[in-house]
């Protein structure tokens, strides 16, 4: 733990000592282009340096820029005539190193502030406030004040005020412009992939113009020199050698600005478009691991489900096999019983008093019941069995048949059946048949005190036909209108309304085998609508 809070402690100090070596080296190059008495120079690489330390590592490190900047220019300043002299130089390499630190903090802030991302650059506008705020207006600071102490101590003459200040400015700001987003780049953890490549395609187009900006100013500085030797005209002379130097200063400075703004915008876009690219492709990889997913687990889900419908159509046709042998073999023995039943009320009725004529009668009910129960039973056995194809059925001539089927159920109860059009379907006729008529039935069965009046309508729907039947019966609670079509179940007594309840059981049978489905909209005392699909 100890150990651990020792090395914690010393990464600071380490990292100020590391800035002051690197930006008193960098520095000392650079002052072997200054122009007389040695501190400004056209190029400042150690300013842009400094920049990108402090935005990279924080305000911390400014005590490492102010012992560079002050090394540095301490081996230009230094007198050893007298100790005032000394006193005076390491006054003058203090001011100088302050404003250097100042300004590495004055431009941070204002990049940090309104620039989104300053490590990224991948945004023109970002782009462009990251150049102008960290370099010609954070230069400032360090040009003003260093040449201020330059002329404080007596080193400048009035006259040389404004070059020597323009030459700082620009050194300074060219050096921003160009090593700032090189340190950076180079400094700051790899954001993306191809981080790497945009670290490439930023530096050889910086050292290229960096070298290219040197060689032009030691060219324009031996030129200076040449004509400064004629020594003809030195006032003219003078004027005109001030005027060149603003020129080519400038000039390098706009080009600088220029090149900075037109690669860091160029290799933003090409990052921006390899991060969309790098982003899409990552969703796309997640998209299609998540489809194979659930890819693999529809298959299972499809085959369990396939494996249970075959272990259900086994099942089902189990107990279809069963219920059709169980109703058939029950026929004899319930026709022997009900045979002997009706001998026995034939030879003994009232012979053996009013409880045995009574419980002859009840024996006789229940045979007659049972042979109905198992003859339904034998018939739901039968729905998908049969084997014949499916034909052309014309839905009113069926109509009609069943009808004339119901006759002596309808003028009894002086029900009333009217329809809309009905088409032509292919299905199997028997159980067409059987599926109106059982419906037809009910509706005439379980009618209100009023006659019934049943209405039969077909309307097409995109695969299949949509048929209904409704009736002003006596309604059914809507809690129970999927219990009606379970075989055997009934909403009634026995003797309210006869019936074994097996009659919708068979519609929704007869129906699911044609492929649709069935269901019934009502409410008690408001009549019900029966509605079924058959598959076109």
């Amino acid at each position: 733990m100890n150990s651990g809070f020792w090395l914690d402690s010393m990464k600071r100090p380490i990292k100020i000592f590391l800035v002051a070596l690197l930006y008193c080296a960098i520095a000392k190059l650079s002052l072997l282009l200054a122009i007389p008495p040695g501190y400004a120079t056209a190029i400042w690489p150690a300013a842009g340096l400094a920049l990108a330390g402090v935005l990279r590592c924080g305000y911390g490190i400014w005590p490492g820029i102010w012992l560079g900047s002050f090394l540095a220019n301490l081996g230009t300043s230094l007198d050893l005539t007298s100790g005032a002299t000394v006193l005076k130089s390491l006054e003058l390499s203090l001011g100088i190193g302050l404003g250097a630190s100042i300004q590495a903090m004055t431009g941070a802030f204002f990049i940090r502030r309104f620039v989104k991302n300053p490590f990224s650059l991948q945004f023109e506008k970002d782009v462009i406030k990251f150049l102008i705020l960290g370099g010609p207006l954070s230069c400032l600071i360090s040009s003003v004040w260093g040449v201020e102490n330059l002329f404080f101590f007596n080193q400048i003459s009035p006259s040389q005020i404004s070059s020597h200040w323009l030459t700082w400015w620009t050194g300074d700001t060219i050096g921003v412009l160009i090593f700032s987003p090189l340190a950076l780049a180079w400094s700051h953890p790899p954001l993306e992939p191809h981080w790497q490549k945009r670290r490439l395609s930023i530096s050889l187009p910086f050292l290229v113009t960096f070298i290219f900006i040197v060689i032009a100013f030691v060219q324009a500085n031996q030129w200076e020199n040449e004509k400064r030797e004629l020594e003809f005209n030195l006032k003219t002379n003078l004027t005109y050698h001030e005027t060149e130097d603003w020129d080519s200063l400038m000039g390098g400075l706009v080009l600088t600005l220029l090149l900075s703004a037109f690669i860091l915008i160029l290799t933003g876009r090409t990052s921006r478009i390899e991060d969309l690219v790098t982003e899409r492709t990552r969703a796309l990889k997640k998209a299609n691991q998540d489809l194979q997913d659930h890819l693999i687990v529809y298959q299972k889900t499809e085959q369990a489900l396939l494996e249970k419908t075959k272990e259900l159509g086994r099942s089902n046709q189990d107990l279809e096999q069963f219920a059709y042998v169980a109703s058939h073999d029950l026929q004899e023995p319930l026709r022997m019983v009900s045979g002997y039943v009706q001998l026995l009320a034939k030879r003994y009725k009232d012979k053996l008093g009013q409880d045995a004529n009574e419980f002859i009668h009840f024996a006789t009910d229940g045979a007659q019941r049972m042979h109905e129960m198992i003859n339904d039973l034998l018939e739901y056995s039968r729905i998908g069995r049969s084997g014949k194809e499916k034909e052309i059925v014309d839905c009113e001539k069926l109509l009609e048949e069943i009808l004339l089927n119901l006759k002596e159920t309808l003028d009894p109860s002086k029900a009333g059946v009217s329809h809309d059009p009905l088409p032509q379907i292919q299905v199997e006729k028997l159980q067409m048949k059987q599926l109106l008529q059982n419906l037809i039935g009910n509706a005439i069965k379980y009618r209100s005190d009023q006659p019934p009046q049943i209405h039969i309508s077909a309307k097409p729907e995109d695969r299949a036909w949509l048929f209904s039947v409704k009736d002003n019966g006596i309604g059914i609670d809507p809690q129970y209108h999927d219990r009606i079509f379970v075989i055997f179940q009934r909403l009634h007594s026995q003797s309210e309304y006869q019936g074994t309840g097996i009659g919708l059981a068979i519609c929704k049978k007869i129906v699911e085998s044609q492929g649709g489905k069935i269901w019934v909209e009502s409410q008690v005392g408001q009549g019900s609508t029966f509605y079924f699909t058959i598959q076109k």
